[in-house]
Formats: C-alpha cells, sequence, structure tokens
C-alpha cells in the first residue's frame, strides 16, 4: 500500500474459520474488505490447509492460535495481499488472547490489538483481568503508530467501564486514536 488510503476494516467472532474460508472471503470480496480480524478462529499450527485455501482465494492469513490444549479460541487477520501487514510479539496474558499487528503504508502506520477474552469474570479474575489489560495498555506507549484497539471482551456493561478507565488512563499517558469494539453486545465507542 502506497499511501493512507482508507481502509475498510471488519471484526467479528467466527466460532471457528475452518469450515467458513470460503464464505468469509467471498463476504469480503462482496464487501469490499481490506482488513479483517477474527476472534475465535480455532486455528492451530497444524492447519496450513485452511490458510492455503485463504490465499488461493486471493487474501493473506496471519494468526496467533490458542496457547495450550485448549479448544477453540485463538485470532488470525485476513487482509489484501497488497497490503503490509506484520504480526507483533506480545507477552501472553491470563484473561485474554491478543494478536498485535501493524498496517503500514509509506506516510502511516498502524498498530492492531486483536483481544478475545476467554471464560468468567469472578472477582479475582476481574482484578486479574483489569491488570493484565493495564499491563498490555501501557506496553503500547512506547510504541510508534497510532493505536486501534478491538475484538471480543464479553464483558457486562459494568466491566467495560472499568476497561474504558483503563483506556483512560492511556489518554493521560498521550496514546490517542483509540478504536474499541465490545461484540457481545454490539457497543462501538471511538475515542
Amino acid at each position: 500500500m502506497t499511501n493512507s488510503a482508507a481502509l475498510k476494516i471488519m471484526v467479528f467472532n467466527s466460532r471457528s474459520l475452518r469450515n467458513k474460508t470460503y464464505g468469509v472471503c467471498e463476504f469480503l470480496r462482496e464487501n469490499q474488505c481490506d482488513v479483517c480480524f477474527i476472534t475465535e478462529a480455532w486455528l492451530k499450527a497444524k492447519d496450513e490447509s485452511v490458510a492455503a485455501e485463504i490465499v488461493d482465494m486471493g487474501f493473506e492469513l496471519k494468526f496467533q492460535p490458542r496457547k495450550g490444549s485448549k479448544r477453540g479460541g485463538g485470532i488470525c487477520v485476513i487482509y489484501k495481499p497488497d497490503l503490509t501487514i506484520d504480526k507483533c510479539s506480545t507477552q501472553t496474558y491470563k484473561t485474554f488472547e491478543v494478536l498485535q499487528t501493524t498496517i503500514k503504508s509509506t506516510d502511516n502506520l498502524i498498530r492492531v490489538s486483536t483481544f478475545y477474552r476467554t471464560g468468567h469474570l469472578s472477582v479475582n479474575s476481574r482484578e486479574r483481568f483489569t491488570s493484565d489489560f493495564d499491563s498490555y495498555l501501557e506496553s503500547l506507549v512506547s510504541l510508534k503508530g497510532e493505536n486501534v484497539l478491538c475484538g471480543d471482551f464479553m464483558l457486562k456493561m459494568n466491566l467495560l467501564l472499568i476497561l474504558l478507565n483503563c483506556i483512560m488512563l492511556l489518554i493521560c499517558m498521550g496514546i490517542h486514536n483509540l478504536l474499541v469494539v465490545q461484540l457481545t453486545k454490539m457497543v462501538v465507542l471511538w475515542i
């Protein structure tokens, strides 16, 4: 991509991409979507055939499988091959999965962090999630580029407010241009 033209970006929870590659790629093509971030992709490192199907349909794929032996989870990005998208390494967190990518153009760098929060949030795990998420946000402070946060946080409204407090802290620290997407209740927040 040679300039920072507007990108059409989509985020959704697939509950397994394995049997949906054709439908997803057709949807992206029909809607002229440039980049699609997918939570619960359910892809494992051995799923080269799924990646090959996506490439055969004219897209590229990068994915972060769920760590450990638990079924499900995982995050991926499907994108047009003329884009420069790199997968970044991040710390592993107990309360959420994250795939951090950068989208580069000649005059812009966008850092996209796609989240999938799993499991029930007890009082203790709520505190752990808040701490983990705060730690992740702090790790973005020194990184170049505009930050976009998206994904499936599976939070009830009171926990979404906790998440917003963490983000407000980031804004006070000088990080701007954040987008947070709460897929479970279809709440979209532009900050």
